[in-house]
């Protein structure tokens, strides 16, 4: 149980404060906002980097992490335009949205039994896609 909250981003340090997703893995601290893209920590907050080569909107809506790739796990980034995939702790998005007929993305899910990811859109329900190890141009 948490007993007291107390503020890890601050306004002085450039972070957008409309924080949209936020995740985490090793030492990364990733945060999804309303208009400035990803922008990642690596000491807790204190500092932060925009992450938004080739990532066509800025408007992100869900992020999640695929922890089960070796060595460098892959990011994922649900936008209102649609999915992009990192591998390389975001520092290039590659978009994956053969198939989707509803871009605007408003929740990403990994079922890591079956290696799906599941994105939620705002009006079309629910899409499902096979995650692979080379995850292609899509």
């Amino acid at each position: 149980m948490i007993n007291y909250w107390v503020v890890e981003q601050k306004k002085d340090n450039n972070v957008n404060t409309d924080i949209t997703a936020l995740v985490t893995y090793g030492n990364y601290l990733i945060a999804g906002t309303a208009g400035n893209g990803v922008l990642i920590s690596l000491d807790n907050g204190n500092s932060w980097s925009q992450k938004n080569t080739n990532l066509k909107n800025l408007n992100i809506k869900a992020l999640i992490v695929d922890i089960t790739q070796p060595i460098i796990p892959t990011i994922f980034a649900g936008t209102a335009d649609g999915i992009f995939y990192s591998k390389n702790h975001g520092e290039n998005w590659i978009s994956m949205n053969r198939g989707l007929t509803n871009r605007y993305i408003t929740n990403l899910i990994i079922n890591e039994n079956t290696r799906q990811l599941f994105a939620g859109t705002a009006s079309d329900g629910i899409f499902a896609g096979k995650m692979s190890l080379n995850y292609g141009n899509q």
